[in-house]
């Protein structure tokens, strides 16, 4: 009779294998993927406690880093696309001729607010790929 279980047990998992329990097999993706979201939740839960400390800090040189590097971009991106030409035209509208205003690396300074705001594309790629599985 044991034996009889034996392969029974082997029959049973091999036909397991080849063809597996349809409900079981949506089970375990839900419940693989209810643990990746449990460890993003905690990931950005503890992002955000730490972005809350930061910005709660007495010293401007822990919470204002971030809003002055913003509003370094804010006044480059205004230099470059509207202060920088306006002052250009109207320059050369009153006759003064000045040697070329600087230009800015507006890539780089794309690269910098987009990861301030977290536009950052490699997040972006990863939950697509995630949301595909």
């Amino acid at each position: 009779m044991i034996v009889i279980d034996s392969i029974l047990n082997l029959a049973s998992t091999i036909v397991n294998k080849i063809w597996p329990d349809a409900t079981q097999v949506e089970k375990d993706k839900y419940a693989q993927a209810l643990q990746e979201s449990l460890q993003q939740f905690q990931l950005d839960n503890g992002q955000l406690l730490i972005n809350q400390a930061e910005a709660s800090n007495e010293s401007i040189w822990v919470s204002g880093w971030r809003p002055g590097a913003g509003w370094c971009c804010v006044f480059g991106f205004a230099w470059q696309y509207v202060l920088q030409p306006m002052l250009t035209y109207f320059l050369l509208v009153f006759g003064v001729h000045l040697p070329p205003l600087p230009v800015l690396d507006t890539a780089m300074l794309s690269t910098l607010l987009f990861g301030l705001l977290g536009l950052g594309g490699m997040r972006t790629v990863e939950k697509v790929n995630n949301s595909r599985k």
